[in-house]
C-alpha cells in the first residue's frame, strides 16, 4: 500500500467558479427584471398609442419644445405628444 498524500490545494470550494456563476446569474436576473418592467409599462408615444390605450379620438397634438435646459436629442419625425 502507498502512503496517503496530502492534496496540494483544496478541492472544494472552488471560489472563482462560484463567483463567476453568481455574476452570470446576477446579470441574467437583472436583465430579466429590466425586460419585465419595460414590457409591463404602458407608454403613450404617438397618436396611434392614444387611440389604442384610451379608445378615444385625439382632439389636438401639442409637440414638446426643446428649451435651453432640454439636452435630449429628438428626431424631427417624432415628437412627444400630450393628450388634450
Amino acid at each position: 500500500m502507498d502512503p496517503a498524500n496530502l492534496p496540494q490545494r483544496p478541492t472544494s470550494p472552488n471560489r472563482p467558479t462560484i463567483v463567476l456563476v453568481g455574476l452570470i446569474c446576477g446579470i441574467g436576473v437583472g436583465a430579466g427584471f429590466t425586460v419585465a418592467i419595460e414590457l409591463s409599462q404602458q407608454v403613450v408615444r404617438n397618436e396611434a398609442d392614444i387611440r389604442e390605450v384610451l379608445h378615444l379620438a385625439t382632439l389636438a397634438m401639442i409637440p414638446a419644445l426643446e428649451g435651453a435646459d432640454d439636452h435630449r436629442q429628438k428626431s424631427s419625425s417624432s415628437a412627444e405628444v400630450q393628450h388634450v
